[in-house]
């Protein structure tokens, strides 16, 4: 259950985040580029989806759906079905400001899906999706595939267009926690990258520790 409340965290935080005023179209890719080593960037509308079926006519909230779009050079077919086991029946969210007042956050529940890739063994998926966004998290004996919406890695407004990285092109972790970069809440950066991606990750930066000192200039000018 834990990988299930990861992503949702991540979700909701990103949602609360106000960005700054949109950079020139022209940096975006730039900036990407410092963060990634290959990326494809899609409108939500090249995302083609089919409803499947109910399986009970009397729990209207349960779907099934085929998610398919092509990326980074193949194609994506994923099943989804809403995740009726990711919250308990008591769940809510707080949100909580800096003078400590609480206001509840609504979460619309039946927004999150789990599933596989069709013709995949043994692949997983989680994914959320609502009218205006969809991001999914997408495990394959092939790698690591992310599909996040496009603002939260640039200053850019919400604009339905979304990015798909592979988690092992991730090439600027600390760009990646910058607060700078929209949308994003300082973490724990191992909990976002897989097992074998943070064990190299924390392997180079004790390698490279003594040579990173002497080099203070920020990763967003490189």
């Amino acid at each position: 259950m834990r990988e299930p409340l990861c992503f949702l965290s991540l979700l909701v935080l990103t949602e609360l985040v106000i960005c700054p005023s949109a950079e020139p179209e022209e940096d975006h890719e730039g900036s990407l580029r410092s963060m990634l080593e290959d990326f494809d960037v899609l409108p939500l509308s090249n995302l083609r989806t089919h409803s499947v079926r109910r399986r009970d006519v009397q729990t209207e909230n349960y779907v099934e759906k085929l998610i398919s779009f092509d990326a980074l050079l193949r194609h994506f077919t994923l099943y989804l079905r809403t995740n009726d086991q990711l919250f308990t029946d008591d769940f809510r969210a707080v949100v909580v400001d800096q003078d400590g007042q609480e206001r509840h956050y609504p979460v619309n529940r039946h927004n999150y899906f789990t599933g596989h890739v069709v013709g995949e063994e043994n692949s997983r998926v989680q994914a959320h999706m609502d009218e205006n966004e969809f991001s999914a998290h997408i495990l394959i004996d092939g790698g690591e595939y992310n599909v996040e919406p496009l603002w939260r890695f640039t200053s850019a407004p919400p604009d339905g267009r979304l990015l798909i990285y592979r988690s092992e092109d991730i090439r600027n972790l600390r760009r990646l926690q910058q607060t700078s970069v929209c949308g994003y809440v300082r973490s724990n950066a191992s909990s976002l990258l897989p097992e074998n991606r943070t064990s190299v990750m924390f392997e180079e930066q004790e390698h490279h520790k003594d040579h990173s000192r002497l080099h203070s200039c920020s990763s967003c000018r490189k």
